[in-house]
C-alpha cells in the first residue's frame, strides 16, 4: 500500500489494524485479540520489555524486513493499547542530496550553511512525512563522508546503524535528556539529536 504507518489498536476485546497512506485512513480486515496484541508488544520490545503496570509510552525501532526498518510507539489507551509503526525505508539511510527532488538553490543552502564549519545550532523542522528525517541523514552521510570529524547523535532509538556516527541508543525520555546534557563530555564535532522536546531543546541549545 506504500503506507507511512501501520497502526494496531485495541477496541474492546479485539485489536483493529489500520494503516495511513498518502494521509489517508485505510482499513484492513486483519484482526487480533487483546491477548494477541499484548503478545505482539512483547516482541516488539523484546530487547527493552515494555512495563504492563505502566501507562508511559515506550518507544523503539524494529526490522521489518529487508527493505524497511520500522519506529515503533507503544501507548496505553483506554482498557488497551495502540501501537504505531512508521515504516522507514532502508533507502532513506543511503540518500545523496541529488536524490532528495531538492532545487539546486536549496542543496547550495545546506552545504553552505547548514554544513558550514561555524558553531551553531540548525534545525530541521516540518511536518510529518515532509523529508526531515531524510534530509537530516543525507547531511550527517555528507560531513561523515567528506570529513573527519567525530559526529555524536542521541537517538530514542537507534534506527538504523549508520557506519562513522557514534550513535547513543536510549530507551526512555529520562536516559535521552540524561545523554544529550552529558554530550559535551564526549567532546563531539558534531552533534546530531533526533527529537526535540522542552528539556531536550534546553539542553541541546546549552
Amino acid at each position: 500500500l506504500k503506507a507511512a504507518d501501520i497502526t494496531i489498536s485495541t477496541d474492546g476485546n479485539l485489536g483493529k489494524v489500520y494503516y495511513n497512506v498518502a494521509k489517508k485512513f485505510v482499513s484492513s480486515n486483519m484482526m487480533f485479540t487483546k491477548a494477541d496484541v499484548r503478545d505482539i508488544i512483547s516482541i516488539l520490545c523484546f530487547k527493552s520489555p515494555y512495563d504492563f503496570t505502566s501507562r508511559k509510552p515506550k518507544d523503539v525501532g524494529v526490522v521489518v524486513n529487508e527493505n524497511y526498518r520500522g519506529r515503533v510507539n507503544i501507548c496505553s489507551k483506554y482498557e488497551g493499547f495502540m501501537i504505531t509503526i512508521r515504516l522507514l525505508p532502508n533507502s532513506y539511510f543511503n540518500s545523496e542530496f541529488e536524490d532528495l527532488n531538492l532545487k539546486p538553490k536549496t542543496v547550495d543552502f545546506i552545504r553552505n550553511y547548514i554544513l558550514s564549519e561555524q558553531f551553531g545550532l540548525r534545525l530541521i523542522v516540518g511536518a510529518t512525512m515532509s523529508g526531515k528525517n531524510t534530509t537530516a541523514l543525507a547531511c550527517l552521510n555528507s560531513v561523515i563522508r567528506a570529513k573527519r570529524r567525530k559526529v555524536v547523535s542521541v537517538e530514542m532509538p537507534v534506527e538504523q546503524l549508520l557506519p562513522g556516527l557514534e550513535q547513543i541508543d536510549c530507551t526512555d525520555s529520562d536516559e535521552y535528556n540524561e545523554a544529550v546534557t552529558a554530550l559535551l563530555r564526549q567532546n563531539p564535532d558534531y552533534v546530531y539529536i533526533t527529537e526535540m522536546s522542552e528539556k531536550t531543546a534546553e539542553a541541546a541549545i546549552r
